[in-house]
């Protein structure tokens, strides 16, 4: 398994308002190394200031990366979403995690360093 970072823009799609429960469907940009069954952490990106940037949930991709409309994307299924605050806060992120602007993968140790911190309860539930 690979895990890759989704930047959401909160003013191009309110996740908030979107995902209704777990399981919840949604096609996201994609990298052409992304394959079923990788992990995607949903990062919600500054842009609204009365909502905190961070890591919000994760999904796992369901579907090959494919062209539609001239972007690559990827059919995830939202494993687990926090709608009140964020899993890791920005001040956690920007200790491992230095891009934030496109979709990218995720390094195996950096990941592993967060598994072994706040992101290993949402690791498992289904």
């Amino acid at each position: 398994m690979k895990y890759f970072l989704e930047p959401i823009n909160l003013s191009e799609w309110f996740i908030f308002n979107e995902v209704c429960n777990f399981h919840f469907q949604e096609s996201f940009l994609a990298t052409k190394e992304m394959e079923i069954g990788d992990m995607l952490f949903l990062y919600v990106t500054n842009e609204d200031k009365e909502i905190p940037s961070g890591i919000y949930g994760n999904g796992i991709i369901i579907s090959q990366p494919c062209l539609i409309y001239g972007e690559r994307r990827v059919d995830v299924i939202i494993n687990y979403i926090r709608f009140d605050n964020p899993i890791l806060n920005f001040d956690v992120c920007i200790k491992y995690i230095k891009q934030f602007r496109s979709v990218h993968r995720i390094d195996d140790e950096i990941v592993n360093e967060l598994l072994n911190t706040q992101l290993k309860n949402i690791m498992i539930r289904e």
